[in-house]
């Protein structure tokens, strides 16, 4: 698959699933596409915040605390995150004004916008998972290894995303 057809394969899933989503090729759509996939995500991310409050018991007392303290560190994680998109750093940079921008930047943003829808359906998937299980250490932890794999892809994708916007390869 080329370059061109993958760019035009990510922004169709993109349209798709992030309502008001239309891409960036137009740069006067490029704001208003930017703030929808972050309040999509923000408010996915904030549903999987909510559903970490119905995490069963620990199967044994002892394991309790540290259920307890992997569900808040995940908590936090994720709501950091919140935090970031909420706040992106790149605001008034050129990109949002620049005219034409190249088939290879726009396909590596969605790439990694792609990639971050990925990582909340990753997360949504073993947070459910995790809230239908008996919790004994062993299925908590594991459970618990995948979620912060997923959110450390995502994070590295938002990084990524927000480096590329920040640079000037237009």
């Amino acid at each position: 698959m080329n370059g061109s057809s993958q760019e035009s394969s990510a922004l169709q899933e993109l349209t798709q699933n992030v309502g008001g989503y239309s891409g960036y090729q137009d740069q006067t759509l490029r704001e208003r596409s930017d703030k929808q996939l972050r309040q999509y995500l923000i408010a996915n991310i904030e549903g999987l915040i909510k559903s970490l409050q119905n995490v069963p018991a620990a199967a044994n007392a002892e394991d309790q605390p540290r259920l307890e303290s992997l569900v808040t560190g995940t908590r936090r994680k994720l709501n950091t995150i919140c935090e970031s998109l909420s706040s992106p750093t790149y605001t008034g940079v050129s990109f949002f004004t620049t005219t034409n921008i190249s088939d290879r930047l726009l396909a590596k943003l969605y790439a990694y916008e792609q990639t971050m829808l990925g990582e909340i359906d990753n997360l949504s998937e073993e947070i459910e998972a995790l809230n239908h299980n008996t919790l004994d250490k062993e299925i908590f932890e594991d459970h618990f290894l995948h979620i912060h794999d997923f959110i450390d892809n995502f994070n590295q994708a938002l990084f990524e995303r927000e480096a590329t916007i920040l640079g000037d390869e237009y």
